[in-house]
């Protein structure tokens, strides 16, 4: 076979190899807790596991949704009015739940495996709300008297106060690693690294953005256009790039949580409120492609023995 014509073959074959890759659709799953639930809300992923809260005629419950298995697990905590669920790192979920005696909401830490849970109550703090975690890393707002709403960091042994410069209000909502993003009612929108913090604007075409969590570089959230319709949004922070996120059919759609590229949060049509689950498009390798690269590698092998053969 002449050198050309095995050339030809390869190149034949590397276009085979290109056109068997498979662009996926992007996937919305739709997440209704299967109780008697008036609005289900997602708000955290970690791996295979969702964290929520969900409304039904004997009150607010968290939930923890396993998806591979695709089985429910309530979360109520005893002798306590309402609880909700917002953040999820591996077997750990933080919240917040309710009493009435005393008229408090408390921060909770539950293990979704052991069930165990234990409350998190900021010294001097009049209530709680755990929000995000990342490891033993706990962020939320606590309130205190007359003087507002206060971010706080806990990692286990220490409580930090983190109020945004200039901030009336501080709500921390996501982590990752040492970044958290949160929002003020004042002063915008922040990114927080442990030393700095920065303020996230608004890119063209966008009148405000209010982040919900975070994963690496990827922020999501909710945003609002110049023509005042809300939108869901992931950001990039390392190249300010902004990309809306509208489930199909629906009136609004409000990311709350992400792990890696999978996104949680809730939208709302004419039905009511629910909770979704979306997975971005994924290139995926055809069953072929691997084959026909082997055969591409061995025919350019063969041009290359034979070129070597005639050059000596």
């Amino acid at each position: 076979m002449k050198k050309i014509e095995i050339v030809a073959i390869c190149a034949a074959l590397v276009f085979l190899c290109v056109a068997n890759f498979a662009q996926a659709d992007d996937v919305w799953t739709t997440l209704d807790a299967p109780f008697v639930v008036y609005q289900t809300i997602a708000y955290g992923i970690s791996g295979d596991n969702i964290i929520g809260t969900y409304d039904a005629s004997d009150g607010q419950h968290g939930f923890v949704y396993e998806v591979e298995t695709k089985t429910w697990n309530v979360i109520d905590i005893p002798g306590t009015e309402m609880v909700e669920m917002f953040g999820i790192s591996g077997n750990d979920a933080v919240g917040s739940y309710y009493t009435s005696t005393p008229n408090k909401w408390h921060g909770l830490l539950y293990n979704i495996v052991t069930r165990s849970w234990a409350s998190l109550d900021m010294p001097g703090a009049d209530s709680m709300n755990s929000t995000g975690i990342d490891g033993d890393n706990i962020i939320g707002q606590w309130l205190g008297g007359a003087s507002g709403l206060h971010g706080f960091l806990y990692d286990g042994a220490t409580w930090t106060t983190l109020n945004a410069p200039g901030a009336n209000d501080t709500k921390l909502m996501g982590i990752s690693g040492d970044n958290i993003v949160g929002y003020t009612d004042n002063v915008g929108s922040f990114l927080y690294n442990g030393a700095t913090w920065t303020t996230i604007y608004p890119p063209a075409g966008i009148g405000a953005i209010y982040p919900r969590g975070i994963s690496g570089r990827k922020i999501v959230g909710l945003c609002i256009d110049l023509s005042s319709k809300f939108h869901g949004f992931v950001y990039n922070y390392y190249d300010k790039t902004l990309t809306t996120l509208d489930m199909p059919g629906a009136d609004m759609t409000y990311p709350q949580g992400i792990d890696g590229n999978n996104i949680v949060g809730s939208y709302n049509d004419s039905s009511g409120t629910h909770g979704f689950l979306y997975v971005p498009p994924k290139v995926s390798v055809g069953a072929m492609t691997v084959p026909l690269i082997t055969l591409a590698i061995l025919l350019l092998s063969v041009v290359f023995i034979r070129r070597n053969q005639s050059v000596t």
